[in-house]
């Protein structure tokens, strides 16, 4: 018996604005999403632009570099009328049990399960959730936070 996943989309981020502390992908993962984002208060993820329109149960796929690197399960989100003091437009509150980090996916796996993503950039794509089964069954090396 299997859970139907309700969307899908991919969020891209600026490792470099960011995340100028990480210098690397790897770190990126390490440090954000393995060390810090599932300890912050409600899994809050801050969005320099614009937010997110998602429902409740939607998978996140963080891509950084041109690659899909991270996935979580949003809880809820929420849009701000104007940018804050430190120019975040948004904030989403993501299920932290949920946070997976994984062997970076390139757009052209994507492309294979996706068709629709021809390029990966700042582009927030959203995809068919039937196709995620099969985006799961190619992810390796899988890690999820110590919480």
């Amino acid at each position: 018996m299997g859970t139907t996943t309700p969307a899908v989309r991919i969020l891209p981020m600026n490792r470099r604005k960011e995340f100028p502390h990480c210098k690397n992908t790897e770190e990126l993962q390490q440090r954000f999403f393995l060390e810090d984002l599932p300890f912050r208060p409600n899994g809050d993820y801050w969005l320099y632009r614009a937010g997110l329109v998602a429902e409740p149960g939607t998978v996140i796929l963080f891509q950084s570099d041109g690659m899909i690197i991270a996935s979580a399960v949003l809880r809820d989100c929420e849009r701000f009328e104007k940018p804050d003091e430190d120019g975040y437009e948004g904030r989403l509150y993501l299920d932290v049990s949920s946070i997976k980090v994984f062997d970076p996916v390139a757009k052209d796996v994507l492309g294979r399960i996706w068709p629709e993503v021809k390029r990966l950039g700042r582009v927030k794509w959203s995809v068919n959730p039937e196709g995620y089964a099969a985006f799961e069954r190619g992810l390796k090396h899988i890690e999820t936070p110590r919480v």
